[in-house]
């Protein structure tokens, strides 16, 4: 019998009805189904390397979405290539993607 933290249901219940409050778009992947997600421009942090005007940052539950570099996502009507692979976030529920704006 795997051993499992005594309230992980309701954790993850709560965290996705968070995450459902904070969603600002709904993603529509060129193949899977559409998913809630967090979008916006990158954090400029003065210890990084520069952001380029135009990163975009996607965030959202891993379970939802399994995104590679590459796939292209429609994001209120506009299409974002993935640009790198995905790093998960603080407990691994969720994670962070950039894009980048396909050209029309």
């Amino acid at each position: 019998m795997p051993l499992t933290a005594p309230f992980a249901d309701i954790e993850d219940m709560l965290t996705g009805a968070a995450f459902a409050l904070l969603s600002n778009v709904v993603v529509t992947p060129a193949t899977g189904g559409e998913f809630l997600a967090i979008f916006r421009l990158a954090d400029i942090d003065p210890l990084s390397p520069p952001s380029i005007v135009g990163d975009y940052e996607l965030r959202y539950p891993l379970a939802d979405a399994t995104l590679v570099p590459g796939d292209i996502l429609t994001l209120r009507g506009q299409q974002y290539r993935v640009a790198d692979d995905p790093y998960r976030l603080a407990d691994g529920h969720e994670a962070v993607v950039p894009l980048r704006e396909v050209a029309a």
